[in-house]
């Protein structure tokens, strides 16, 4: 099962709110597309009001969750989460362009220069 997938049944066993996908740094047709997939695996259902997890979706999320505990004190470390409060979304990627100080521009070229 995805990693994606999981999220968004831990956010839906605590509340029917997709908002909290948001913390996870998805956009909303991100979050629509993992939706339809659960739905078409049995895994969530939609009603006019409300989205819930199925018994099955909810057997699924049981189960990873008893794994990760095992795993997690099976291990003197625990797991590093990925830092998704930080991660930037393909749109901003794209509509908005790096542009480097005109210092470090500098620092560059004279880089470049040695090596040519």
């Amino acid at each position: 099962m995805k990693q994606e997938h999981l999220h968004l049944l831990i956010v839906l066993k605590s509340s029917s709110n997709l908002q909290g996908m948001r913390k996870y740094g998805y956009e909303y047709d991100e979050i629509l597309s993992f939706l339809k997939e659960l739905i078409a695996d049995g895994l969530v259902l939609r009603t006019d009001e409300t989205i819930e997890l199925t018994e099955s979706g909810k057997i699924k999320l049981e189960e990873f969750e008893g794994n990760q505990k095992e795993t997690k004190s099976s291990q003197s470390n625990p797991w590093i989460l990925p830092d998704y409060k930080n991660k930037l979304s393909k749109k901003s990627l794209l509509s908005e362009p790096f542009i480097p100080s005109k210092d470090s521009l500098v620092r560059i070229m004279k880089k470049v220069q040695e090596n040519l």
